[in-house]
């Protein structure tokens, strides 16, 4: 049996698309930066700038489907990063009232687990998205 092979260029345009999607849903603006999955990564996912552009960089293992709503909450708490970042709003408080206002993404934690995400330290229960709670409707390539 052959090794899978993932194509990320495609994987890295959805995601492009989708923080595109997003920002434009929630603020009525396009996202100014690169957003891609990355290899060698220790945490889920991180936003850094380089030269003033915003780069949204998530590890590999959460382009698996069945993460895809832990993705896309993790995608728009960085999109709140940037956005808060781009208006001047630099304070944690401002953050969290961003977070707050637009009530998209979790402010819980989590971590995955033999491909499934989860919250909670002692009970581990299973991540329950909150993306549903606005109507979405993304048409991707495949």
């Amino acid at each position: 049996m052959g090794k899978i092979v993932v194509d990320y260029e495609r994987l890295n345009t959805n995601l492009k698309r989708k923080a595109n999607y997003f920002s434009k849903k929630i603020w009525g603006l396009n996202f100014t930066g690169r957003v891609e999955f990355c290899k060698g990564m220790k945490r889920m996912g991180e936003i850094s700038y380089w030269n003033k552009k915003p780069l949204i960089r998530f590890k590999r293992e959460m382009a698996k489907e069945e993460l895809v709503f832990s993705l896309d909450d993790l995608l728009v708490y960085y999109l709140t990063i940037w956005y808060c970042k781009s208006k001047g709003l630099n304070k944690k408080a401002d953050l969290k009232n961003e977070l707050s206002s637009h009530g998209v993404c979790s402010k819980d934690r989590f971590f995955i687990a033999n491909g499934k995400a989860y919250t909670g330290v002692s009970d581990r229960k299973e991540w329950e998205p909150t993306l549903t709670l606005i109507d979405f409707v993304i048409e991707i390539d495949n």
